[in-house]
Order: structure tokens, then sequence, then C-alpha cells
């Protein structure tokens, strides 16, 4: 619209909706967006990712139309702070399984991974019943990274989901 190209933004307002269709058919499972799901290989992932609604985050901090049904995103918040936020008090472990335990394929998926919790708390401060969850994830991170850790100058990628200590990939930020 802002180039005046109506033929390639229809062109992508029609790619937009196919993948909407598609990522909503193939990712919700009615209460959370699931992490994949690939039906050709038949590998499905139903683990609930603190950060799935990343997109949502950059579309309403931009002032577009999110993308998403308002209840889904609703449910879908509901979920992760179910989920994600109550099992650590160090701010969202990264993945959650449906049942209430850590995904624990990896480290990366059980511990708070310091830049998807920060953006999952900021999305989560962009809805008013969600506002103090997203603050609260934010400061206990940083509460773990720069008071009791004291390694806000060497930030690691993540922190442990049981005590806040650093356990992975030392970073300059």
């Amino acid at each position: 619209r802002i180039l005046k190209k109506e033929t390639f933004k229809k062109e992508c307002h029609t790619w937009l909706k196919k993948g909407i269709r598609s990522y909503h058919k193939k990712l919700w499972t009615g209460n959370y967006y699931r992490l994949y799901n690939d039906p050709e290989k038949g590998l499905i992932s139903n683990v609930c990712l603190a950060n799935q609604l990343m997109g949502i985050w950059c579309v309403k901090i931009l002032g577009l139309k999110e993308y998403l049904p308002a209840e889904n995103i609703r449910s879908a918040l509901k979920t992760i702070k179910k989920l994600n936020f109550n099992a650590t008090r160090f701010g969202f472990i990264n993945g959650m399984r449906s049942v209430g335990t850590p995904e624990t394929i990896s480290s990366h998926a059980s511990e708070v991974f310091v830049g998807e919790n920060s953006c999952a708390a900021m999305t989560f401060m962009l809805y008013d019943n969600y506002k103090d969850v997203g603050l609260r994830a934010a400061e206990e991170m940083y509460k773990a990274v720069i008071e009791t850790y004291r390694t806000p100058w060497c930030q690691h990628c993540y922190i442990s989901s049981k005590d806040g200590h650093p356990c992975w990939g030392k970073a300059y930020y």
C-alpha cells in the first residue's frame, strides 16, 4: 500500500490469509499454538512455547491489526501463564508440555531463555489482564541476572529455571 503496488499488495494479502489458515489448522491446540506440526513427516510437538505470540507483539507495537483471533490470543496467554510462568519464579520456562512438565528434549526448552523471556514479557504487558504477569516475569528474570548472579555485562542466553543461575551461552549485551 505504501509503495502503491496494488498487485503486490494483493499477492501479499493472499499469502498472509493462506499462511494464517495453515498456522491455525496445524498449530492451534484449542488452548495455545503448539511448537510445530509437520504432517508430511508425522512430527508433532505439543510444547507450549512461552514466546509463541511474538508476532502479535510486533504487529501491536506497529499499530497493525492482530492477525490471530482475539479469543485465541487470550487463551494462549492464559495457558502460557499457567504452564510456563507458574513453573518457575524466574520468568517463563521456554517450553512446557501440555501436562505441566518442562520439555526435556534440550536444556534450551527447560530453562528461562533470556531474550525469548523478555519478548514474552513484553507481549504480556500489552494486555491489561496480563500486564502484571509480564512485569513480574521481566523483573524476576533480571533480578537473577543483575542482583543475584551479577552478570549484566556478560548476560547468558539462558538461566536456570530452578535457581536463576546463568547456565548457557555467554554473550555481551
